[in-house]
């Protein structure tokens, strides 16, 4: 219950979903130590939040699917298309790279975080 809270780490948050809500991008980073290297995956970030936009219901879910790990098979049962369909998304998206990208980002931040 975040009701009641207080501190820096709301303030940002709540500045971060502010800022969201007036742009096209569905991802920020926001920190204090806001060096080259949280720059580039917050410019790395926006980079996806664009290509996001044109994709239909399908690939957005099917990137979920992907980010949770469900396999392929399940995802043809869930979302009720042809395997074929799933993987020209995959490819047409570039899912994979997003994924690749999001892994790197989220290690890169908790490193950052941990240090």
């Amino acid at each position: 219950q975040a009701i009641g809270m207080d501190g820096p780490a709301f303030y940002e948050a709540r500045e971060g979903l502010e800022w969201l809500k007036q742009q096209d991008y569905f991802f920020n980073i926001r920190c204090s130590n806001d060096s080259e290297l949280v720059s580039f995956a917050r410019n790395t970030l926006y980079l996806v939040s664009n290509n996001i936009q044109g994709w239909n219901r399908n690939r957005i879910r099917i990137m979920n699917l992907l980010t949770e790990g469900t396999q392929i098979k399940s995802i043809v049962k869930e979302l009720r298309i042809s395997e074929q369909a799933i993987y020209k998304n995959i490819s047409s998206g570039g899912l994979e790279v997003i994924l690749d990208l999001t892994k790197n980002i989220t290690g890169v931040l908790n490193n950052m975080v941990q240090n």
